[in-house]
């Protein structure tokens, strides 16, 4: 029985593995990198092929640390008709500023 040989190529030079790691935040974009065997920036170029935020962990953590100073150093937040988060502070500003408040 004679064998046979398949040989698959792989397009990609990003593997999957690589980028869902950084994207969960098990790897950091670096290491990343280095698993992918590539250059950090080859890997921050093929992060949006993959439609990966290279952002996301730090502006996710971002957010979080905005809305927990807004929550304990001003009023409640409100939710305005657009889904965005406001003060009540401001909310009353605006509405004096469009002559409503």
């Amino acid at each position: 029985m004679a064998l046979q040989q398949i040989t698959i190529g792989i397009p990609d030079k990003v593997p999957l593995a690589a980028v869902k790691l950084f994207e969960s935040g098990s790897l950091s974009f670096g290491r990343a990198a280095e698993l992918a065997n590539i250059s950090r920036v080859e890997f921050l170029l093929n992060l949006n092929r993959f439609k990966v935020f290279p952002l996301a962990s730090e502006l996710d953590a971002s957010l979080r640390r905005n809305m927990t100073e807004a929550v304990s150093n001003t009023s409640p937040l409100l939710e305005t008709k657009a889904g965005m988060w406001i003060s009540a502070k401001v909310r009353q500003r605006i509405l004096v500023l469009a002559g409503e408040g």
